[in-house]
C-alpha cells in the first residue's frame, strides 16, 4: 500500500535507522498529526498504527498520546516478526478491539540500515468500505 511506503520514506528522511531510531524519531505528536494527514483522501484506511519491535504502539492516528498497548502476543505481530524475511503481510479480518469494525491489517516491516526489523508500519482497512463501494455499484438484485 502506498501510504506504508510513504511512511516508511519518511521515517528514512528523519533518520530512522534501527530499532531505537524508530521509536525515537516516529514517537513524537508532530508525526501523529503528519499521519492523519496520510490518512485524507483514503476513506478505507480507518487508522495508521506503528508498533515497536517488542509490540508497543509507537505512534497511531487513532489516539494522541499513543496508549500504552501492546500486540506482542497476536498472531499477525508473532507471524510477521517471526520470519526474518517477511516484509509484507496481510491479516485474514477480524474485528477490531476498539470499536468492532470487521477489519483487515496491512503491515509493511521497517527495517534499520543493517537490514533487520526496525517496527512495524499498519495500515487498518474497513471491510465495510468495500462492502459499501460495492453496494453502491451494483447493477440491481
Amino acid at each position: 500500500m502506498l501510504v506504508l511506503d510513504g511512511i516508511a520514506r519518511l521515517g528514512a528522511s528523519l533518520g530512522v535507522t534501527d530499532a531505537a531510531s524508530f521509536d525515537r524519531m516516529l514517537s513524537s505528536q508532530e508525526l501523529h498529526e503528519t499521519l492523519r494527514e496520510r490518512m485524507i483522501g483514503l476513506p478505507q484506511v480507518n487508522a495508521l498504527i506503528l508498533y515497536g519491535i517488542d509490540g508497543h504502539v509507537v505512534n497511531t492516528t487513532r489516539s494522541w498520546p499513543a496508549p500504552a498497548v501492546n500486540v506482542a502476543d497476536t498472531d499477525y505481530f508473532k507471524s510477521i516478526m517471526g520470519d526474518a524475511a517477511a516484509d509484507l503481510l496481510i491479516t485474514p479480518p477480524f474485528q477490531y478491539k476498539t470499536d468492532g469494525q470487521w477489519t483487515v491489517f496491512m503491515i509493511r516491516k521497517s527495517r534499520g540500515a543493517d537490514g533487520n526489523a526496525a517496527g512495524l508500519l499498519v495500515a487498518a482497512i474497513e471491510l465495510r468500505y468495500f462492502e459499501d463501494f460495492y453496494r453502491s455499484v451494483s447493477v440491481g438484485n
